[in-house]
């Protein structure tokens, strides 16, 4: 009976996996691709993705009062059996908020996971030149900031994303 997996003409799942090779990249078609970045919006700012860092935006998810912390600390959410405790860097930082948010950004995982109140879905961008002197920020950004750019309007900030989290939550005490 052809095409049963009992068949002699088929391949072991293994055997089929080792046989795939990815197709050759075209010439130039890396360039395109190369610095390409995704970035979002908090407060009308523009914070990008580092390339190696998960990330997921949702929609819905219920977040859950800490009693006795700060209005920036919007809660904990339990994702997928994780708890991810809930930024909304806007009131941690007094920015003005441009528009409703609807949406939360996850950035990592595990127990290194985050949320974040964003204005819209991410972007995907492009950084062109870095500033030479990077506008005045919070303290606790500043001292996080790799490099900042400017892209059509709007500031665009390379962070350490590990170091600026953690030095926020050493703000609950």
């Amino acid at each position: 009976m052809a095409g049963h997996p009992d068949d002699p003409d088929w391949l072991s799942p293994e055997a089929a996996l080792g046989r795939f090779t990815p197709p050759p990249r075209q010439a130039g078609g890396g360039a395109m691709t190369e610095g390409r970045r995704f970035g979002f919006r908090i407060g009308g700012v523009g914070f990008l993705i580092d390339p190696g860092l998960s990330s997921e935006v949702l929609e819905q998810l219920s977040t859950f009062p800490v009693p006795h912390t700060p209005e920036w600390l919007s809660g904990i959410a339990n994702l997928r059996g994780n708890l991810v405790p809930v930024f909304d860097l806007t009131r941690l930082w007094q920015w003005s908020r441009p528009r409703e948010p609807g949406r939360l950004l996850i950035l990592d995982r595990g127990e290194r996971a985050v949320g974040l109140v964003v204005d819209e879905l991410p972007v995907t961008l492009i950084p062109g030149s870095p500033l030479a002197t990077p506008p005045p920020l919070p303290t606790i950004l500043r001292e996080h900031l790799i490099k900042a750019y400017t892209q059509e309007e709007t500031l665009w900030l390379d962070y350490d994303h590990p170091g600026l989290f953690r030095s926020i939550a050493g703000q609950l005490g």
